[in-house]
């Protein structure tokens, strides 16, 4: 298992890559359109990364809650991509967000309940357990 630092930067890594889509305008591109150039580059190197995602960390993997259609659309052939997958890009983006901001909340309690209790690591009574 690799440390929190390593994972941390991988989401991190993901989220870099699925930003891409964020400034694409698509609305007037039919879905069945090809993608092209730099879009499907970045949406091969997202493969990739959702890959190792899946054999090295699955149950972050899990955290982002993919259906059986978008796994298939995650792992089509680069020549058969299109905006439909951009737009699954788009989605997952958003929910690796979710998964950045519940991480933030997480670790931002941790840090405080350890800097009430400086000794203390395990104050069940006020419902917080170490990680």
């Amino acid at each position: 298992m690799l440390s929190a630092s390593t994972e941390k930067a991988f989401i991190e890594n993901l989220y870099r890559l699925a930003s891409v889509a964020d400034g694409q305008k698509l609305e007037e591109v039919s879905p069945n359109t090809p993608l092209k150039g730099a879009m499907r580059q970045s949406f091969v190197h997202f493969q990739e990364d959702i890959d190792m995602l899946k054999k090295e960390h699955p149950l972050f993997y899990q955290k982002l809650a993919l259906t059986s259609e978008e796994e298939a659309r995650l792992n089509e052939i680069e020549e058969h991509l299109i905006y439909a997958d951009w737009l699954l890009l788009k989605e997952l983006k958003k929910r690796v967000d979710t998964l950045i901001d519940q991480e933030t909340s997480n670790q931002q309690l941790v840090a405080q309940e350890i800097k009430k209790h400086k000794t203390k690591r395990l104050n069940t009574r006020d419902g917080w357990h170490s990680v």
